[in-house]
């Protein structure tokens, strides 16, 4: 993925070894404020761990 885009996140490896790649062309700037932001609203709403994928995300780039 590294060769055909300019910018690829990994987030960390979940249950049976699976791990989400988020690629982009270009060079991406990340507003992590609005992203923890966002997550928690779709925490709210789903139960899901949003909070560890912007973690993810930040720690990847």
């Amino acid at each position: 993925m590294e060769f055909a885009f300019d910018t690829v996140v990994s987030l960390p490896e979940v249950h049976d070894g699976n791990v989400v790649a988020i690629a982009f062309k270009g060079q991406r700037q990340f507003d992590f404020p609005a992203l923890y932001e966002r997550a928690a609203q779709i925490a709210s709403q789903t139960k899901l761990p949003t909070k560890s994928w912007v973690n993810g995300i930040k720690s990847g780039i």
